[in-house]
């Protein structure tokens, strides 16, 4: 050990430490500047190492807060002036962690990555100090970038009074993460924001932070409303619906009321979908809306969008998706003639990842999800039309190449014969098609040997059903085993939680479920 170079032990002593610093100086780095004189050099010439600070409430407990102050200070003199910080922090005791706070804000202007769970009382404490640190040429939080930003739950809830500006002025801020029931504490640079999730925002505030975050490449909001607040859902989509009546009306300002976000790529909504029709998302390629009414869903503001905004979706995750069929249209519309799945289908030629969470059909039979398989096939130009051909409808999403339902009403039978047939015709289409090398925006991707998100030959990469009743016979297994190298194939009796999947949070369960072959 004596004879490794320093860059090794670096790399040994980073592995140790786990890449955090603990207040716990019985184990990691602490340890390891004890051992002898070499190894305590390295470890302090690498300032890097004692740039991560992890503060945990119950090492603050174990160790008594002045140590964990002396501590604190300990690590972050070893780090060097000019080394950038991460740090996590649990600070919820009022006067016990006050001290600590103190110790960090000492340090802001290093402050790089953070991630902050916090009383409402330590979050007043830590804006006015920082204020009184500023100087005319220091911006508060100068080299911020990522921030996550929790606040102790009752007193988010028991929050009042004008939003606290901690972290306002903080101009290489891109990157947020709210995790409150009350967004509307704080201020924020909105406009400098390219990366934003918020736990729950209000239906009040909700247009209002959209119309200042001019920036956005991903975003992730849950709409929240009080219990039995009926006022505050019906003030949204009301909003909603009179852009688009102004919108089609020649005399009203349209730049007045659409909200144009030039750059936005991804977007994660929990709320009624009627509010895409306040939205312009030219860049938009990646939609995922999680319904949270119960209504029917609506699937005329999703066309609309697609249509108003020119985008290129490739990426579509729905749920809560409750339909009256499959060919029926959503409560959009009260009559037969209202915009349908199939419509919406329709208006996303370059779809590439689908994915149907909680997929609830209204009709007893299983017809809806057999169409859809249908309507999936890709048939050459001499296949004849049969029973499962609907009014022209052929082949749609010929690019699709992760396909993922999650039906709600378990037991729902798949005619698997047809679901062969689909994925023959798209494998086939995928061989002759030139455009067959698209690759799928969804972050999810096919594991060693199961063909990847594309490539000439391939069709889909990726096929999930669940809580489906699988009509399977011997003709038809052998179909589907042929490919096996190139696609990914999952049917299960029971639910799989899909949403936290495939919605842009984690991959999770899906790995663990059984494969057909």
């Amino acid at each position: 050990m004596s004879s490794l170079p320093s860059d090794v032990l670096y790399d040994i002593f980073l592995d140790i430490s786990g890449g955090n610093i603990s207040l716990d100086t019985t184990t990691g780095l602490w340890v390891v500047s004890r051992v002898c004189r070499r190894w305590r050099a390295v470890s302090l010439d690498f300032k890097g190492l004692w740039s991560r600070i992890s503060i945990d409430k119950h090492d603050i407990l174990q160790c008594s807060p002045p140590n964990a102050v002396e501590i604190i200070q300990t690590a972050l003199t070893r780090s060097g002036p000019d080394a950038f910080l991460r740090i996590r922090a649990h600070l919820d005791r009022l006067l016990v962690h006050a001290n600590i706070l103190e110790a960090l804000v000492a340090h802001s202007h290093r402050w790089h990555v953070l991630d902050l769970t916090i009383s409402l009382f330590l979050l007043r404490s830590l804006g006015n100090q920082i204020k009184q640190k500023r100087k005319p040429n220091n911006h508060g939080l100068p080299v911020l970038s990522r921030l996550t930003l929790s606040l102790v739950e009752q007193d988010g809830l028991a929050f009042k009074g004008e939003p606290l500006d901690a972290f306002q002025k903080a101009p290489k801020l891109e990157s947020v993460v709210v995790n409150t029931r009350r967004s509307s504490f704080v201020k924020l640079p909105w406009s400098n924001l390219r990366h934003l999730s918020i736990r729950e925002i209000s239906a009040d505030d909700f247009l209002r932070v959209f119309r200042s975050t001019t920036n956005l490449v991903q975003c992730s909001l849950v709409v929240s409303l009080p219990e039995n607040d009926f006022e505050s859902l019906l003030r949204l989509i009301n909003n909603s619906n009179t852009i688009m009546h102004n919108r089609n009306t020649p005399s009203s300002d349209n730049n007045n009321n659409i909200i144009h976000q030039s750059s936005l790529q991804t977007l994660l909504l929990r709320c009624t979908p009627a509010v895409l029709n306040s939205l312009e998302l030219p860049s938009l390629s990646n939609l995922y809306i999680v319904e949270t009414t119960l209504h029917a869903f609506p699937f005329k503001p999703l066309v609309s969008l697609a249509r108003r905004s020119l985008c290129d979706i490739q990426a579509l995750g729905l749920s809560g998706v409750l339909l009256k069929d499959y060919n029926c249209s959503g409560s959009d519309s009260g009559s037969s003639g209202g915009t349908t799945f199939r419509d919406a289908l329709t208006s996303l030629p370059n779809l590439v990842s689908l994915v149907l969470a909680d997929w609830t059909p209204t009709t007893p039979e299983s017809s809806s999800l057999n169409d859809f398989i249908a309507d999936l096939i890709i048939p050459p130009p001499d296949f004849p039309y049969n029973g499962y051909m609907h009014g022209g409808y052929r082949g749609l999403v010929p690019k699709m190449k992760t396909l993922i339902i999650d039906c709600y009403s378990t037991g729902r039978t798949v005619d698997m014969e047809l679901l062969a047939t689909m994925v023959e015709s798209r494998s086939l289409f995928a061989s002759s098609s030139p455009s067959s090398s698209v690759l799928c925006c969804l972050p999810v991707t096919s594991e060693p040997g199961e063909g990847g998100n594309g490539g000439a030959g391939s069709g889909l990469s990726k096929l999930a059903l669940h809580g489906v009743n699988p009509r399977m016979s011997s003709e038809v297994l052998p179909r589907l085993r042929q490919f096996k190298e190139e696609m990914c194939f999952v049917v299960t009796m029971g639910h799989s939680d899909v949403e936290r999947d495939f919605f842009g949070v984690e991959r999770g369960s899906m790995d663990e479920l059984r494969k057909i072959y």
